[in-house]
């Protein structure tokens, strides 16, 4: 571990005091309290200040005197600079009454919390789910995400406290949540009304479009969830607005810039040259680096499907010229009978007219396909002899004492479903006939993703924003099932099978070494400045050259602030990678 101590020679220098901050309690102002220290952090704690008693002395308080001269417990307080100075907004609530004893003056101290962390320090629930098509209230749910078939998204998106949002769904239609989508949920169910947040869009923007990795959020008030999904998305939150908003953001990566700057040792002091008076750089190689998650594609796998009639049979007749597109009368009615062909991968198809069981992918890996969602058809992995796939393989017999035969006709494949359409204006006589006698039938073989990715995780010290990597443009699982027909056929000559599970472990091991790489620098400034906000980067001291990042995927932000008031007068920010 390196670590560089920094302090200028600067003995005597005059602390730069300043008048008291304004306090006003429950409306009141209050010139007989004092603020002692102001502390600024990332949510949910959002940061805190200590108030006392002006002109204090050094004599034994009663508790009933310490109440008395202190903000009631439960009062609204609003600390701001001296009148006609501009800057902060604190904004909170006295929350307890301390009387430290340290053998030294007793001095009674009211605790104020950030407003935003009271607020937030309600029950993480209710939970909101699709009931009858619309979005039900469900105060015994718990809050977890992708663990589930019940803990998925709908489909649609539904107008929540203001917010247009997915709702949880365990239906066929249900799909996964994104990171973006649950963060943008979680702000709309439980954020305290009129509380500024960015828009759902930005919020999504944010986290990308990757899928959320199952989370459970038990036993946290709704603060803390916020902090855990938002650090599972490898974001952190602070407060904006004076006090009333909150802001996500990237750490060390989407933030303003911002300077210190620091005189060499010897140097004439100069305010404009420099304003750190003191502080410690620590570059070390850490265990207690973030968790690191690293993402590879979906597994992929190829096999043969059986497919099942997807129309209702009671719109089926013996005349031909009614299921022929460019006759019938009454196509729309029609458009599906004898040409849907459906694997039912979702059991949309499980209930009346259809009736039929829901495709099961536990013969392929009952590991990787654990959830009902729809799915859809890729293509095969088997290639020909110049490495092209070859496509979507549709065959169909005429009874089981038939040999299977390739399609002759056009077809389409839905993106919403595993299913087949046949496209032609007409359908051929034989097959026709066979569809008629309930002969017909259908197999595909191709490619379908499943629920289970390529994954690494690097552990790390939960405390800090998890980093997440999506490498599935690049690491592939993909694998040919025993149960394909194509592999042993003369038309494949070799096949796209891959397994990165090697590349990603690099990936995530280099990235883990950039991580443990660590910056962790505290400085104090010779004076009061409330000019630095939370998450703020400082990528290097100025004036000395000292190079602060240690990594070049985020740099030091801001995390948290303290200033020190009515005596020392200087304010302390620290930072991290």
């Amino acid at each position: 571990m390196e670590t560089v101590t920094i302090s200028p020679q600067i003995q005597g220098l005059p602390v730069i005091a300043c008048r008291p901050l304004r306090l006003v309690a429950d409306g009141v102002r209050r010139s007989d309290l004092v603020v002692l220290e102001l502390e600024m952090s990332r949510g949910p704690v959002f940061g805190q200040a200590k108030v006392t008693a002006a002109g204090r002395s050094d004599a034994i308080f009663l508790p009933d005197q310490i109440a008395a001269q202190l903000p009631a417990i439960g009062s609204a307080v609003e600390i701001t600079p001296p009148d006609g100075q501009a800057g902060f907004v604190f904004r909170g609530v006295a929350t307890r009454h301390e009387l430290p004893l340290t053998g030294g003056p007793e001095i009674p101290l009211a605790i104020v919390e950030h407003e935003l962390a009271v607020q937030l320090r309600g029950p993480a629930a209710p939970r909101w789910e699709l009931s009858a098509g619309s979005p039900a209230r469900n105060d015994q749910g718990r809050i977890a995400f992708n663990d589930s078939q019940q803990n998925l998204a709908g489909a649609a998106r539904y107008n929540l406290n203001g917010r247009n949002v997915r709702v949880f769904d365990s239906s066929p239609d249900a799909v996964w949540w994104t990171a973006g989508e649950a963060l943008n949920y979680l702000i709309a169910s439980v954020a305290p009304a009129g509380l500024f947040i960015q828009s759902a869009a930005e919020i999504e923007s944010l986290c990308g479009r990757a899928r959320l990795e199952p989370i459970r959020l038990a036993e946290m008030n709704a603060g803390e969830v916020l902090a855990g999904l938002a650090a599972a998305a490898g974001l952190a939150m602070r407060a904006a607005g004076d006090g009333r908003g909150a802001i996500f953001y990237r750490p060390g990566i989407d933030a303003r810039r911002v300077q210190a700057r620091l005189q060499p040792a010897g140097a004439s002091l100069d305010p404009r040259l420099g304003k750190i008076r003191q502080g410690s750089l620590k570059k070390s190689k850490r265990s207690a680096r973030p968790r690191i998650i690293a993402l590879g594609d979906f597994k992929r796998y190829q096999a043969t499907f059986q497919l099942q009639p997807g129309w209702d049979a009671s719109l089926q007749t013996t005349r031909w010229r009614d299921f022929v597109r460019s006759d019938s009368t009454g196509w729309q009615a029609v458009a599906d009978v004898f040409r849907r062909w459906v694997l039912n991968e979702h059991g949309r198809y499980a209930e009346g007219p259809w009736n039929l069981p829901i495709h099961d992918f536990a013969p392929i890996s009952a590991e990787d396909f654990f959830l009902t969602v729809p799915r859809r058809f890729l293509p095969c992995l088997s290639c020909d002899s110049s490495g092209q796939s070859l496509g979507v393989a549709v065959e169909w017999r005429a009874g089981t004492d038939e040999q299977w035969r390739r399609w002759p006709g056009a077809i389409s494949l839905p993106e919403a479903e595993c299913a087949i359409r046949l496209d032609d204006d007409w359908l051929p006589a034989d097959f026709f006939q066979a569809a008629l006698d309930g002969l017909a039938e259908f197999r595909v073989t191709a490619s379908v993703d499943s629920d289970a990715r390529l994954k690494v995780e690097i552990p790390g010290d939960p405390a800090l924003p998890c980093r997440v990597m999506d490498f599935s443009s690049r690491a592939k699982w993909q694998k040919v099932h025993a149960s394909s027909v194509i592999p042993a056929g003369a038309a494949a000559s070799g096949s796209l099978e891959r397994d990165d599970l090697a590349l990603l472990q690099n990936a995530a091991s280099a990235r883990g070494q950039q991580e443990s790489a660590s910056v962790r620098v505290e400085l104090t400034l010779g004076w009061v400045d409330a000019s630095y906000q939370i998450g703020d980067i400082i990528e290097r001291l100025d004036g000395v050259g000292i190079e602060l990042a240690g990594s070049s995927a985020a740099r030091p932000a801001i995390t948290h602030i303290r200033h020190e008031l009515d005596g020392r007068w200087q304010t302390t920010i620290g930072l991290g990678d």
